[in-house]
This record gives C-alpha cells, sequence and structure tokens, in this order.
C-alpha cells in the first residue's frame, strides 16, 4: 500500500466530534467529482475513503448511497464511485446549505460550525482530492482541487492556520502543494494524522544522518586523493635524490622522513609527523619535504 494510502486510511480512522465530522463529510463531495443537481459524486482510488464518505452521508443527511467498485483488468487501478441518486441529490444540497440555483461550486463556510471544523475540513478535501509522495523520494503533498473558488476556499483556511502553500494549473483544474518537508508535517500534525507526521519525521532524520555520512565521506575521499596528489610528486623527488651522491649526506631526521614517505604514500602530512621517532609537526613535516623537493628540483635531469 502507498504511503498516500495508508495516510489516507488513517484520516478516515480519527474520531471526531460530530460537528467535525460534519465538516469533512461536507469538503468529501464539494473537492469530489461532481457536486450540483446533476450530479453528486465522488470517485477515489480508496476504497477505505469511498467507505467513509458513504457512512458519514449517511449520518449527517439520512441518505444511504452504495459504493460501486467495477471490476478491472489486472494491472489497473480500481476507481470506487460513491453517487447521489438523482431522487435524493436536492436533500443532498440542502443539507449542506446548496440548492439548484447556486450551480457554480464554492465552499460554504457555514458548514464549518466551530473553529475545531477547519482541519476536518481540509482532511476532507484532502481524502476527495489529494494525494502525497512517498517521502522516501520526495517531499510533496498537493490538492488536486476542481475549480478556482474551490481553491480559494481552501487557501483561505490556510492563510488562517499561517500555512502559505504554492498553487499552479494544470490541465484546467487548481493545484494546491506543499513542497517543504517541514511544512507537509506541520500539515498532518494539524489534521491530526500525527502516525504519518511521525514517519516522515522519522524518515527524514534517517536521510539526515546519512546525508552528513555522504557528506564526510565525500569529504574524507577528495582530502585522500590531494594527499595521494601532493604524495606522488614528493616520492619522485625523494626517488631522485636518493639515487643520488646528496643521499648520503641527507641528515638522518630527513632520511627518515623520505624512507617513511617512501614507504606510505596514503599518509597526510600529521600521520607522517606521528610515525617519526621524534614526532613534528605537520608544518615540519611540510617543511623537510619542501627541502626534499627543491633539491630534486635543483639537481640536473
Amino acid at each position: 500500500m502507498s504511503f498516500s494510502s495508508e495516510l489516507k486510511k488513517e484520516m478516515c480512522g480519527l474520531e471526531t466530534e460530530l460537528c467535525c465530522s460534519y465538516a469533512m463529510t461536507y469538503a468529501l463531495f464539494i473537492y469530489g467529482h461532481k457536486f450540483d443537481y446533476t450530479g453528486i459524486t465522488l470517485q477515489t482510488e480508496s476504497g477505505t475513503v469511498a467507505q467513509t464518505a458513504a457512512e458519514r452521508l449517511a449520518i449527517h443527511t439520512g441518505i444511504f448511497v452504495e459504493v460501486r467498485t467495477p471490476l478491472t483488468q489486472r494491472g489497473t487501478v480500481r476507481i470506487h464511485t460513491v453517487s447521489v441518486e438523482e431522487s435524493q441529490r436536492d436533500d443532498v444540497l440542502q443539507a449542506f446549505g446548496h440548492s439548484r440555483k447556486n450551480i457554480g461550486r464554492k465552499v460554504n463556510f457555514a458548514n464549518l460550525q466551530n473553529p475545531c471544523c477547519a482541519a476536518a475540513f481540509i482532511r476532507g478535501a484532502f481524502l476527495a482530492c489529494g494525494t502525497i509522495s512517498d517521502p522516501e523520494r520526495g517531499y510533496h503533498l498537493e490538492f488536486n482541487v476542481p475549480n478556482r473558488a474551490l481553491a480559494d476556499g481552501l487557501e483561505l483556511l490556510f492563510d488562517q492556520m499561517g500555512m502559505h502553500p504554492g498553487r499552479t494549473e494544470r490541465k484546467g483544474a487548481q493545484v494546491i502543494y506543499f513542497k517543504s518537508g517541514d511544512d507537509i508535517v506541520t500539515l498532518l500534525t494539524l489534521l491530526g494524522a500525527a502516525q504519518s507526521a511521525a514517519q516522515i519525521r522519522q524518515i527524514r532524520e534517517r536521510k539526515e544522518r546519512r546525508n552528513a555520512v555522504n557528506r564526510r565521506t565525500n569529504f574524507d575521499t577528495a582530502n585522500i586523493d590531494k594527499t595521494i596528489s601532493a604524495s606522488a610528486g614528493q616520492i619522485e623527488a625523494i626517488l631522485k635524490v636518493k639515487n643520488s651522491p646528496q643521499w648520503g649526506e641527507l641528515p638522518e631526521a630527513l632520511r627518515e622522513l623520505a624512507e617513511l614517505r617512501l614507504a606510505h604514500p596514503e599518509y597526510s602530512l600529521r600521520e607522517l609527523g606521528e610515525a617519526l621517532t621524534v614526532p613534528v609537526s605537520r608544518s615540519g613535516v611540510n617543511h623537510r619535504l619542501t627541502k626534499l623537493v627543491a633539491m630534486a628540483d635543483a639537481m640536473k635531469t
């Protein structure tokens, strides 16, 4: 089951006050496929959402509808449909303060009876037209809203919550979206989906730890590459000096460092200094190696 499906299942199972249940039911249908006297229909890939919509509609309007799920071929998406019969559409519209005269779909905020109902309403809108990406792959939550007026209604509620989603148009629909992991966690927490919010937080923390390790590894690899590159030039110089008469004239401390570099090309300057019989600082090692390279450069080729 996808993360989006799991989230919707969690939302459907939340216990709410009657007023909030009413607001959520209203959002489920007004943000659904169709909501006017010509048809009141919710279409969803989630059987849980469809069943919840039918049950809540019966509770709040006294109208019972069936969930229709046509048989599909293997590998295709099954769409669950909740439709109100023509003879009962006026009753549903009136139950939510709409009528045949109000053909254009827009939010009737009178259905949000108390301050607590705003979150429940947004939850219903998400169940009807929302999706969220797998947080393992990225952070994106969106509402694919049927028209501009309904999108304006959602934006107003988000603004009251202090949240500011992005908005665009896609194939004639209004898309309201969140792309920040922090914003998505905040939103899900406000909507009561604590379990899904916690799961995203855990995934984010794991990603951050993995990224920190990767950055450290890349940093260490870059340093090793830099050390090996510098070491190659030093070894070339040391071999040149070692094959010359000047080798026997070198001080013992300088010969020891030269032999150590030949034996350990991967050592950093600090590691070379610590491995000497009489340890010296990084700058001391650098000074001695620079001297060896200068001697080699001064020799005739």
